[in-house]
């Protein structure tokens, strides 16, 4: 008879019991959520309604299941148990009425510390400490302060798109949207004018640029999910995570070096990481007290939002950008309503943060662009105690899922949803009905780098239209297709030609 070695025994003893305890948690929470009321699709053992997910498309099973169970129903992405909502009184509820019952997000994610740090992973009065210490860098005060670094990058922006328009050929536009969106960033950020429109060497561009193409998202999220938050810390111990670790470790040494750089010789600049080290003090004063550490950010908190600055700050704005130009080439007309707007409004004025209010009809072609590719298709928020809204149970450690792109796509709100129509905007004000336009979500949480992203929108059109036009390629895909990701993304890059103004 063959004997089983010891090892492999207790590994699958190990196996089944964590099956066995992931089914019965699985179990006890369907349960929990049906004595509520609360349908929604059948789940499998374990994985849940996963394969549903990965075979039909998440935008797909959600369109579907929002018509087959109405505006709230439950799903589960292995054991971890969703509530979508698209009732405007329960997400106004959740956004901002009960905020504080619903201020932390729900997430399936294994950043290793200090990159975890970032002000949107934190909960709780974690996060409350941190965004209050940031609000002021991202003050009108502030954002005046940073115009010049933005309008240095932009104009190297259009001077490189104009040299492009001496080729017949196509390019893809996000290269170049990403690599202005990515000197910005270093500059308004570190202060450090690394010019990577042209310089492709930069360690730290490599690096950062090697993050976000190699982000190896699966493994860790389904990991997570299936075993829930135990699989999570023992991802993070063993730092698997969704970003190449030797970028990381890379970017945290370099900005630790800054920071103490930075320390030794205080500097009068106004960029990111100087503001951040003037809201804080050192975590070792002798006479620092209980209530002045509160308003402290420690060296791992500041790496953590440098991480998430570039994270966020060179993905969102790039897309949007990129998006932008896809639809003026596709709409010409709106192309050149914009540029006459900038000559009319600016003259040849350099765009400033006071300036650029006066360009009202490019606010709602960033709006329009905003509602078609949002930069996340859904949020979500997890709840701190059972809490009933309109009718609605919402359990205890739910998580609530906020389907941005489908309110963006909402018939009843935006009539032909799918058509470009900046005018749209002209007559649905966004303060005044946030709550069915979320492109930077609402509420206290709300996307801390909102005003920042669209000034540094506004500026690289105006400079770029000045210089240019955008123009159909023969490689050009219309219409657009998605990945079917949490970030909003064409499945090919978007490419297009540029043609220099004739004036």
């Amino acid at each position: 008879m063959e004997i089983v070695p010891a090892g492999w025994m207790a590994t699958a003893v190990l196996a089944s019991t964590l099956v066995i305890a992931g089914l019965v948690y699985q179990k006890r929470r369907l349960m929990l959520l049906r004595r509520y009321g609360l349908r929604g699709p059948a789940p499998l053992p374990i994985l849940g309604n996963m394969w549903e997910l990965i075979k039909g498309g998440t935008a797909v099973m959600e369109e579907k299941w929002l018509k087959e169970y109405g505006n709230v129903f439950v799903w589960s992405f292995g054991c971890m148990q969703s509530i979508t909502v698209k009732d405007p009184e329960i997400l106004k509820a959740v956004l901002i009425k009960d905020f504080s019952h619903f201020s932390s997000r729900k997430l399936l994610d294994t950043s290793p510390s200090p990159l975890d740090k970032g002000i949107f992973f934190l909960k709780d009065t974690d996060w409350k400490r941190v965004r209050s210490i940031m609000n002021p860098t991202f003050s009108s005060v502030k954002l005046r302060m940073m115009t010049d670094d933005i309008n240095k990058c932009a104009r190297n922006l259009a001077d490189n798109l104009l040299k492009c328009t001496e080729r017949d050929e196509s390019i893809a536009i996000k290269d170049y949207y990403g690599a202005f969106t990515m000197d910005v960033i270093s500059m308004t950020a570190f202060g450090l004018d690394v010019d990577s429109q042209t310089n492709f060497d930069n360690e730290l561009i490599g690096h950062m640029k090697k993050i976000f193409n190699n982000a190896s998202v699966p493994i860790p999220v389904f990991l997570s999910a299936i075993f829930g938050d135990w699989m999570q810390q023992l991802l993070k111990y063993l730092k698997i995570c969704f970003y190449p670790r030797d970028s990381m470790e890379f970017f945290d040494r370099e900005v630790r070096v800054m920071i103490e750089e930075r320390k030794r010789n205080p500097s009068n600049r106004t960029d990111l990481l100087q503001l951040m080290l003037n809201a804080s003090l050192e975590m070792s004063d002798a006479n620092a007290n209980e209530k002045a550490e509160r308003k402290m950010l420690t060296t791992d908190e500041i790496i953590g939002q440098s991480f998430l600055f570039f994270l966020a700050g060179y993905e969102t704005t790039a897309s949007l950008l990129s998006f932008s130009a896809y639809e003026m080439m596709c709409n010409p007309e709106v192309q050149d309503r914009i540029y006459e707007e900038i000559v009319e409004q600016l003259g040849e004025e350099e765009p400033t943060y006071d300036n650029i209010g006066k360009l009202k009809y490019m606010e709602l072609v960033l709006n329009e662009t905003l509602r078609l590719y949002p930069a996340l298709a859904r949020i979500n928020r997890e709840a701190a105690k059972t809490i009933e809204i309109n009718g609605v149970t919402i359990p205890k450690g739910s998580a609530v899922t906020i389907p941005i792109r489908a309110l963006h796509q909402d018939p009843e709100t935006y009539p032909e949803p799918t058509m470009f129509r900046p005018e749209r905007f002209l007559d649905f004000k966004p303060n005044q009905n946030n709550i069915n336009f979320l492109p930077f979500g609402h509420g206290p949480r709300m996307c801390i780098g909102m005003r920042l992203a669209l000034m540094e929108a506004k500026i690289a059109i105006t400079h770029v239209l000045r210089k240019v036009m955008f123009v159909q390629s023969i490689d050009t895909e219309i219409p657009i297709t998605l990945k079917d990701i949490g970030l909003t993304v064409p499945k090919t890059p978007i490419r297009l030609k540029v043609k220099p103004r004739k004036v």
